[in-house]
């Protein structure tokens, strides 16, 4: 009943998995970024060895839904945001038996367009650098706002935005950061995956 014991200590890397269960306009289906976030933060709580999840570009094995693609922002997200929960990497998990010419792979692209969005800013996650997690994805279960997460170095802040909870396609939320004395407002249209780095001297000004 606690966590340890001769298994956890031989671990090198821990994997925990993120897929997804239910499609849209299933009220679950919105939870999809909380639970993935989740599935990294709370594992962090018990360990500061590696977190690399599993992740999934299809619905798990639910009636109706399996090995159906997830929608194209959802493979987007699922390729920045555990990064900036303190994930080290993604293992991206395929069912061989899956795979039929007669399917549309453009979720591959969404999920790879995503890696190369966040390469762009790779330098934010290295040497000394801080996580900003001001609001727990468990929360965001419960609050249904629009998530956002941080990285905070030197005088920037990398910043990855997304609101699952959109009513549609062409709803415009904003959305407050802070971070120590700095603010500013992220304004998001719909399902939009937004990464954007600041400067916080400017922000400030």
């Amino acid at each position: 009943n606690t966590i340890g014991g001769e298994v956890f200590d031989k671990q090198d890397v821990f994997r925990p998995s993120a897929y997804y269960y239910y499609d849209y306009p299933s009220p679950l289906a919105t939870d999809y970024l909380a639970y993935l976030l989740f599935q990294v933060e709370v594992n962090r709580k018990w360990t500061t060895k590696p977190i690399i999840p599993f992740v999934w570009l299809r619905y798990s094995y639910t009636a109706g839904l399996a090995k159906k693609f997830i929608k194209p922002f959802m493979a987007e997200a699922t390729a920045i945001f555990p990064f900036f929960s303190g994930a080290s990497g993604l293992w991206l998990w395929e069912d061989p038996s899956s795979f039929n010419n007669e399917e549309c792979y453009a979720n591959y692209e969404h999920f790879i367009h995503g890696l190369y969005r966040l390469s762009q800013f790779k330098d934010m996650f290295t040497g000394n650098y801080e996580l900003v997690i001001a609001t727990t994805a468990r929360e965001y279960v419960d609050t249904q706002k629009p998530i956002w997460r941080a990285v905070a170095k030197d005088n920037f802040l990398l910043v990855a935005a997304q609101n699952p909870y959109a009513k549609s396609e062409t709803e415009i939320v904003d959305v407050p950061i802070a971070y120590k004395n700095y603010k500013t407002t992220v304004l998001l249209k719909g399902y939009e995956v937004f990464l954007c780095k600041f400067d916080v001297n400017l922000l400030a000004n």
